[in-house]
């Protein structure tokens, strides 16, 4: 195979051309391995049927994680991803505003005076409500965290490029580049172009390109998501934020610290 298109619309689902390029990392010698996207998630593969790659990856397993699989690949690839920088995932403004809220709400809550005025109901009503779309907007992209966090921890090097918008798998057998974002719905289910390349070539100009796109991002160790200190993400000031949220919203601190220099 020197080309493909593939666009999950067909047979072929962008994530089986992905998974086919991963597994063959395990038995490669090494080199580079490249993963642009703006927006990330920590997929999982199913590995049911490809045989003796399932046992390399820890015995009997009918499924995977993307990051699983690239913790075994860093032991002989370099693994650089980029994607946006957590500023862009998570905008602070949005984080003190959702703080302001929750305060008020709980102060309202805890007060005689307030609970007397006959607007009480309307207006702790309004607060849930805003708050409730405060912390759906703050948590939009906590997948792309969490999955960055994973990357790190299973050896990859972590560059941000600002107002990304590039997509590349590349390994030096085989690339894929196109419109599909690295997430469930950019390789399972979106209607995407994708072009799967094995041409020598081609690999290598997209190595280049790849090459490019890093020269003008900031090393995960650079990188510092300023003002976090500032904003009290503690459990007592999330109370009104509805359950599911919440838990996103109390991960939030020690995921950018993570993703943030030392």
């Amino acid at each position: 195979m020197t080309e493909r298109i593939v666009t999950n619309t067909g047979p072929t689902k962008v994530a089986e051309r992905i998974r086919s390029l991963l597994l063959d990392s395990l038995s490669a010698t090494g080199g580079e391995m490249w993963i642009i996207s703006p927006w990330l998630t920590d997929v999982d593969f199913s590995v049911s049927e490809a045989g003796h790659f399932a046992s390399a990856l820890g015995g009997s397993r009918e499924r995977v994680l993307l990051s699983e699989v690239l913790e075994h690949a860093a032991e002989r690839f370099d693994i650089h991803v980029i994607t946006r920088p957590p500023h862009q995932l998570v905008r602070t403004s949005l984080l003190t505003r959702l703080q302001e809220k929750c305060t008020v709400y709980q102060r309202a809550k805890e007060s005689e005076s307030a609970r007397q005025d006959a607007t009480y109901e309307d207006i702790m009503a309004a607060l849930l409500d805003e708050i409730e779309y405060l912390a759906d907007e703050v948590v939009k992209h906590v997948s792309t965290l969490q999955c960055a966090s994973n990357f790190l921890d299973a050896g990859a090097d972590l560059l941000y490029r600002p107002s990304l918008h590039a997509k590349l798998f590349w390994t030096p057998f085989g690339a894929m580049v196109g419109s599909a974002n690295l997430t469930h719905s950019g390789l399972f289910q979106n209607p995407e172009l994708v072009l799967e390349t094995s041409n020598d070539e081609q690999i290598e100009n997209l190595r280049r390109a790849a090459c490019d796109l890093a020269k003008g991002a900031e090393p995960r160790d650079d990188y510092q998501f300023y003002n976090l200190e500032s904003i009290d993400l503690q459990s007592e000031v999330l109370d009104a934020i509805p359950p599911g949220h919440r838990r996103k919203v109390e991960s939030l601190a020690p995921l950018l610290n993570r993703l943030s220099r030392s």
